[in-house]
C-alpha cells in the first residue's frame, strides 16, 4: 500500500485528475469546437496547445516513473544479492570456525585417546576461545583442571575470555570453577587468575564482585599460611590488594562488609610481609589505613562467616 502513495505516484495521480478535469472544462465550454471565426480558431489552438503541453508533461512524467520503478528494483535486487552474499560469507566463516573448533578439540588427545602434550592443550583451548567458543572451552578447562591436565595460566587465560562475554550464565559457571578448585590456580611462583578478576573495581562484572570474597580466600586457602609464609611472602600481597581496592570503590554495604571482614582476617596473618601500600597493575591501595578502618567489622552474610571460621582454623595451622 505504502508503494502506492509515494510522492511520485500521488503527483501523477494529481496531473492526471487535474488533465480530466481541464478536459472537462474545454468540453463544457465548447473550445474544441471551431465555429470558423477567428476568435474561435485562436481559442481552439490555444487548446490544442495546452492539450499538447500537457501531453508532453505526461509523457515526461511517465518516464520519470518508469526510470523510477527501474531503479528501485535494480536497487532491490543489488540489496538482496548483497544480502545473500553476506549470508553466504558468515555462513562459510562459520563453516571455518566449526572446522577449527573441532581440530583445535582433536589437539587435546592423540589417535589413541592418550592425552597430548600440555602445550598442545592449552593452545587448543585458546583457539577455541578466540573463535568464540566460550561455553566449549570453558566446559574442556572445567574437564582437564579436574583430570589435573592444563595449567593454571591456560586456564585463567580461557575463564578471563568467558568474563569478558555477555552470557550472564558463563560468567557464573567461570566463577563458579575458580571458587570450587582454588586449588588448581597455584603455580610455582604463587598463583594465576584471569586479569577480568584484577580489574578495578569499577570494571568488573557483577559476578566477579559478588564472589570476590570466596574466589581470594579460596586462593589463599588452597595453600598451607606456612607454605605462603616461607616460600611466597610477597604473594597475599596481591589478593590483598584486590580485596582492598574493591572495598575502597565498593557501595553496596552488605558487600562491602563481606570484603572487610576478609581483610580484617587475613592482613594479621602476613604482619612482616605488608608495608602499608599495596599496588597491582590495576590500582594501589594501602592495606594498613584499610585494615585500621574495618577492625569493628562483622560478618554481613552467612557465607562469610562460613568463610571467616575457615580462615582463623587454616590460620591456626602449622
Amino acid at each position: 500500500m505504502q508503494k502506492w502513495l509515494s510522492p511520485t505516484s500521488l503527483s501523477a495521480g494529481g496531473i492526471l485528475a487535474a488533465f480530466v478535469v481541464f478536459g472537462a472544462i474545454l468540453y463544457a465550454t465548447d473550445a474544441l469546437v471551431f465555429t470558423g471565426t477567428d476568435p474561435s480558431a485562436k481559442v481552439v489552438s490555444a487548446s490544442l496547445a495546452l492539450i499538447a503541453a500537457f501531453l508532453a508533461a505526461v509523457v515526461t512524467l511517465v518516464g520519470v516513473l518508469l526510470k523510477h520503478t527501474i531503479d528501485h528494483h535494480a536497487e532491490t535486487r543489488l540489496l538482496t544479492e548483497s544480502q545473500r552474499n553476506q549470508l553466504m560469507a558468515r555462513e562459510a566463516e562459520d563453516r571455518l570456525k566449526l572446522e577449527a573448533a573441532i581440530r583445535a578439540v582433536q589437539l587435546l588427545g592423540t589417535a589413541a585417546g592418550a592425552p597430548t602434550l600440555p602445550v598442545q592443550r592449552a593452545g587448543a583451548l585458546m583457539t577455541l576461545s578466540n573463535l568464540g567458543q566460550h561455553s566449549l572451552a570453558v566446559g574442556l578447562t572445567a574437564e582437564l583442571l579436574d583430570r589435573h591436565e592444563i595449567d593454571a595460566r591456560a586456564a585463567s587465560h580461557v575463564l578471563d575470555r568467558a568474563l569478558r562475554t555477555d552470557d550472564s550464565s558463563l560468567q557464573a559457571t567461570a566463577v563458579y570453577i575458580l571458587t570450587s578448585q582454588s586449588d588448581k590456580f597455584l603455580t610455582p611462583t604463587g598463583f594465576e587468575l584471569p586479569t577480568a578478576i584484577m580489574r578495578l573495581p569499577a570494571e568488573q562484572l557483577p559476578h566477579v564482585r559478588r564472589w570476590l570474597p570466596d574466589i581470594v580466600a579460596g586462593i589463599l586457602l588452597a595453600r598451607p599460611i606456612t607454605e605462603w609464609q616461607r616460600q611466597f611472602p610477597t604473594c597475599p600481597n596481591g589478593l590483598l590488594a584486590i580485596l582492598g581496592l574493591a572495598w575502597q570503590h565498593e557501595t553496596d554495604e552488605v558487600a562491602k562488609r563481606d570484603l572487610a571482614v576478609i581483610i580484617r582476617e587475613v592482613v594479621p596473618l602476613f604482619p612482616m610481609t605488608f608495608f602499608g601500600r599495596l599496588s597491582i597493575f590495576s590500582g594501589e591501595i594501602n592495606i594498613l589505613q584499610v585494615h585500621a578502618a574495618v577492625k569493628s567489622e562483622r560478618p554481613a552474610t552467612d557465607t562469610v562467616v562460613h568463610l571467616v571460621n575457615r580462615i582463623r582454623e587454616w590460620g591456626t595451622r602449622k
